[in-house]
């Protein structure tokens, strides 16, 4: 895994380690790392307990939006803040919700791990400072495509139908537990994304 200290990242990475610095906001959109929160249960764990009741139903479920199509939004941004673009550099690389069966089948034996590096932020429009982190990102991975998630797409992953025929108790988990831009949703994203469009966390 590869994180980022500003951005809220995920990506799979082999034989690195996961190093996640959660933000969140407040009303006049400060940010701040969320170093202090109260402990709960993971995500991880929380989402291993729903799986395990309901792997048979997996196969009966409705591929979701390709990963292309849930970035992808027109930006019109105001002055000084720029437009934060998706790297797409090979569109061959397919992720898992995008392939029919037997094609998951072949990558999954050539390349587990797709090279694909996810990005989080409230907005894509962004900052001339933030920005120039976002390029570095894509020159450190010239090889890797990059997707940018606003709010807008964190959102439409979460509550896709998908996920609640698959884990029942996550539309009460994201209603009781979780409001959104809260650092507990944001590290159930991190799970959705790379269980459906990363690596296979079964």
């Amino acid at each position: 895994m590869v994180g980022c200290a500003i951005f809220g990242c995920v990506t799979s990475y082999r034989n690195s380690k996961l190093f996640f610095h959660t933000i969140e906001y407040y009303t006049d959109n400060s940010a701040y790392f969320n170093d202090d929160a109260p402990s709960s249960p993971s995500p991880q764990q929380l989402l291993q307990l729903l799986s395990n009741n309901n792997k048979h139903q997996q196969q009966q479920q409705q591929p979701l939006l390709q990963l292309s199509e849930l970035t992808r939004s027109h930006i019109r941004c105001p002055e000084p803040l720029l437009p934060v673009y998706d790297k797409i550099i090979n569109t061959n690389i397919s992720t898992f919700g995008e392939q029919d069966e037997q094609e998951q089948k072949q990558q999954e034996q050539n390349n587990l791990i797709p090279k694909i590096i996810h990005l989080s932020w409230k907005s894509r429009c962004i900052s001339q400072d933030m920005m120039e982190i976002v390029d570095k990102w894509k020159d450190q991975f010239p090889s890797y495509n990059i997707y940018i998630h606003d709010d807008s797409a964190v959102a439409a992953l979460l509550n896709d139908n998908y996920w609640y025929d698959l884990f029942p108790q996550l539309q009460q988990i994201m209603t009781s537990c979780a409001k959104f831009g809260s650092a507990m949703t944001i590290d159930i994203w991190r799970i959705l994304i790379l269980y459906r469009y990363g690596v296979n966390l079964s």
